[in-house]
C-alpha cells in the first residue's frame, strides 16, 4: 500500500522541518537534490519499520533517522549518516493519527472491494467473508472501514499470515491442478476448462419454506455453487403440542433486502433553515427467496422436538428429500425430483 507510505513521508517531513528548520519536502521527484533523495530513502526504511510496529501493537511507534555519535573529526560521516544536513528525526505516532492519515487509502480500499464485488454480480450484503492478507491490512482501522461497508454479521478477518499468503495460495492451486490428468501438451485454458468441467456445482440454492406463507423468503439449506454431490441434515424445531408438520422445498433466488430507517426529526430549535435534509439510513441484508418449487413432504409427530430433514442432491442434480419425526424413523415421508 504505498500511498499510505507516502502520505507518512509527508507527515514525518513536516515534522523533520518543523523541529529542524531545515526544507524536507518529500515524496521527492526526479529532479530533486541528491540530498533529498538519500533522505527519502531513509525514511522509506523508517516508515516501514513504523508501520510494523504500530500493526503489532496499539500504543505509538518511533520513527528515528539518527546518526551514531562520533568524534569530531568524522562529522562528515555524521552529516551522511543523518537525514538531512546532519540534522537527525526522532518523532512518534499513535494509531489514531496514522489512521487519520491514511483514511484516503481506506477509502480507496473499499471502493476498490466494492467495485470487484459489483462486477462479479454480487451486492456487498452478500459477502459471507473479507479476508484480509498482507502487512498493511493488519491495522484495525482498515478492519474498521470495510466493516462498515459490508453486513454487520459478514466477519473481515486477517487471519492468514501475511508471510505466508502466497504460499498458501500457490499450494491451493497446485493441490487442485494434481487432481486434473496429465495430457500431453495441456495450455492453461485447457487446464481452466477441465477444471471447471471436472466439478459439478449447484446451480440454484435451497431452501425450506412453511406452505402457506405470505412472505416470499425462504431459510437457505444448500448454498448455490456448492459442489456435488452434496447431503444436509437438518434439524427443525417443533413447538410443543404440534401434530403435524409440512414443509416445501424450493429453489431460491439469492436477492438483497432494503429497508430505510427514518431519522428522528430535529428539534425546531437545533434545525437550522440552510442545513440540508438528512437522508434515511439503509440497511441492507442478504435473503433468499421462492424461485421454483421442487416439492414437499408432511409428517405427523407424536412427542418429538424435532422434526428430521435430509436433502441428497446428485451430480445430475436429481434431488431427494426425506423427512421423519427424532427418534422415530419409520414416521416418515419423503419425495425424488
Amino acid at each position: 500500500m504505498i500511498p499510505t507510505n507516502n502520505q507518512l513521508l509527508k507527515h514525518f517531513a513536516k515534522e523533520f522541518t518543523k523541529k529542524t528548520k531545515v526544507a524536507l519536502d518529500l515524496p521527492c521527484g526526479e529532479n530533486a537534490p541528491a540530498g533529498d533523495k538519500r533522505a527519502e530513502a531513509k525514511l522509506r526504511l523508517a516508515v516501514e519499520h513504523t508501520k510494523r510496529s504500530l500493526s503489532a501493537s496499539s500504543g505509538a511507534a518511533t520513527c528515528a533517522v539518527v546518526s551514531p555519535l562520533t568524534p569530531p573529526r568524522k562529522i562528515v560521516a555524521d552529516i551522511q549518516e543523518s537525514l538531512k544536513e546532519g540534522m537527525d528525526l526522532s518523532t512518534s505516532i499513535n494509531r489514531m493519527r496514522f489512521d487519520g492519515l491514511a483514511a484516503s487509502v481506506y477509502r480507496q480500499v473499499g471502493s476498490k472491494l466494492t467495485s470487484i464485488v459489483n462486477e462479479a454480480g454480487f451486492d456487498l450484503a452478500q459477502i459471507d467473508e473479507v479476508l484480509l492478507a498482507g502487512s498493511s491490512t493488519l491495522f484495525p482501522g482498515l478492519q474498521s472501514h470495510l466493516a462498515m461497508l459490508v453486513a454487520p454479521t459478514t466477519p473481515v478477518t486477517a487471519t492468514i499470515d501475511p508471510s505466508q499468503a502466497i504460499a498458501i495460495g500457490c499450494a491451493l492451486q497446485a493441490l487442485h491442478l494434481s487432481k486434473i490428468p496429465e495430457v500431453e501438451g495441456l495450455t492453461v485454458d485447457a487446464v481452466l476448462g477441465l477444471a471447471k468441467e471436472k466439478d459439478a456445482c449447484l446451480a440454484h440454492a435451497i431452501g425450506f419454506a412453511i406452505p402457506g406463507a405470505e412472505s416470499k423468503e425462504i431459510a437457505k439449506v444448500i448454498e448455490a455453487g456448492a459442489p456435488l454431490p452434496t447431503r444436509r441434515r437438518i434439524a427443525v424445531p417443533v413447538a410443543t403440542g404440534t401434530t403435524k408438520v409440512a414443509l416445501e422445498v424450493w429453489e431460491g433466488k439469492d436477492e438483497v433486502k432494503v429497508e430505510k430507517v427514518e431519522r428522528a426529526p430535529l428539534d425546531k430549535d437545533d434545525e437550522d433553515e440552510d442545513d440540508e435534509e438528512e437522508e434515511d439510513e439503509e440497511i441492507k441484508t442478504s435473503i433468499l427467496t421462492k424461485s421454483t418449487l421442487v416439492g414437499a413432504v408432511q409428517v405427523e409427530l407424536k412427542s418429538a422436538a424435532f422434526l428430521m430433514v435430509e436433502v441428497i442432491i446428485q451430480k445430475d442434480a436429481s434431488i431427494s428429500v426425506r423427512a421423519w419425526e427424532e427418534g422415530n424413523d419409520a414416521n416418515s415421508d419423503s419425495f425424488e425430483a
